[in-house]
């Protein structure tokens, strides 16, 4: 999105954001649930849905895997959106081909075995850049609350209750917005 069409955001009278000549995201939403594709985004957008107007965001980050995860956000969101209450899918972007190494299985394509340990396939500050990226959508589209689906289980730094509640704070504070950073599941 470029400078300009965020400039055009700050009366807060717009109905949502414009690319391309159609709408990408809208105000009004209850909630951001970024959306890998995977079985707990959809279980998350579903159950968002169920109470308030949900705006999916997508975060291409340049890694191997997104060509089939939008193609499955493709299928699963117009599904979901019969309710009304699933916004269009908002996609953003963040390169991090500058932060792993090009040799790095998340560029190549050539994923660890199922057993690999788990420190072997941790993308350092991916929730980071992921989080940030869509808190700026939210406090230009007045969204108040971001839901995230890491397994209960995730043992990675950036998937705690303390780095979620923390990263909110540092947010809202950056963006002079209350953002509220949910993982309910």
């Amino acid at each position: 999105m470029a400078v300009a069409e965020f400039d055009a955001l700050g009366d807060g009278v717009h109905e949502g954001i414009v690319a391309g000549g159609r709408e990408v995201a809208m105000t009004g939403a209850g909630v951001s649930v970024l959306c890998s594709g995977g079985l707990d985004s959809a279980v998350l957008v579903a159950a968002e849905a169920r109470d308030r107007v949900v705006q999916p965001v997508y975060v291409s980050a340049g890694l191997s895997w997104e060509r089939e995860e939008l193609a499955l956000l493709e299928r699963l969101l117009p599904a979901l959106g019969a309710s009304a209450r699933v916004a269009p899918l908002a996609r953003l972007r963040v390169d991090v081909s500058d932060l792993y190494p090009a040799s790095h299985w998340a560029l190549t394509a050539a994923p660890p075995a199922y057993d690999t340990p788990d420190e072997a396939v941790y993308l350092p500050g991916r929730n980071v850049l992921l989080l940030s990226k869509a808190a700026v959508l939210c406090a230009a589209l007045q969204i108040p609350r971001m839901a995230i689906g890491p397994l209960a289980g995730n043992p990675f730094p950036d998937a705690t209750p303390d780095f979620l509640a923390a990263m909110g704070r540092a947010l809202s504070l950056g963006l002079a917005w209350d953002i509220q950073i949910d993982a309910p599941f």
